[in-house]
């Protein structure tokens, strides 16, 4: 391997491991109303603004520290969610087992946790 190939390398190394933030996305995760505590839980404060809260806002919040993606808590009721999950208006729907959603016309959506 010759000098100026290793120097690319290392200059596309540097790229990747630096530019995490710079290729970060946003993800929409669906919080259902009614809340389910501890996973999530939805409080309206003096502004009449909800605040989402629980383990799953506190997972989301620190893989978004690691990754730089930003995932924004929507509130939407269940019978709703399943709808916006299968148009794509919602990516992640935590605590659902993936094969509830098998028959899914998104592909390109989350199941986790």
């Amino acid at each position: 391997m010759t000098i100026t190939c290793k120097i690319k390398l290392c200059f596309v190394n540097i790229l990747l491991t630096t530019s995490s933030p710079l290729i970060a996305n946003t993800y929409k995760v669906i919080s259902y109303d009614p809340a389910n505590p501890p996973h999530n839980i939805s409080t309206v404060g003096q502004q009449g603004k909800a605040t989402i809260s629980g383990i799953f806002a506190d997972i989301f919040h620190q893989i978004g520290e690691v990754t730089g993606d930003t995932f924004i808590m929507v509130i939407i009721p269940a019978a709703r969610a399943m709808l916006e999950f299968d148009l794509a208006r919602v990516y992640i729907e935590p605590g659902i087992n993936s094969t509830s959603r098998s028959n899914s016309k998104n592909r390109f959506v989350f199941h986790c946790l």
